[in-house]
């Protein structure tokens, strides 16, 4: 989700199909990224879960105007 033609085809994907909420799984990058491409994405609302190495990662999407609510418990290895 880092590359530029990722997001690019990601905010392309975003804007033909407008889905409520969008979930990108394997995202591989901090969740700090993720969650810093709601508005180039067109989303109201992100939530992220940071990657593990080169692996996992989780991005949520929404056009919800109230703010969600997640509970995540990392795992350890």
């Amino acid at each position: 989700m880092g590359i530029a033609t990722t997001v690019k085809e990601l905010r392309d994907m975003a804007k033909n199909y407008a889905p409520t909420v969008l979930c990108v799984l394997e995202t591989q990058v901090h969740k700090a990224r993720v969650e810093g491409l709601k508005s180039t994405l067109g989303y109201a609302n992100a939530f992220a879960v940071n990657n593990l190495g080169h692996s996992g990662g989780l991005g949520l999407f929404g056009t919800m105007k109230y703010g969600w609510r997640f509970y995540h418990t990392p795992i350890s290895h």
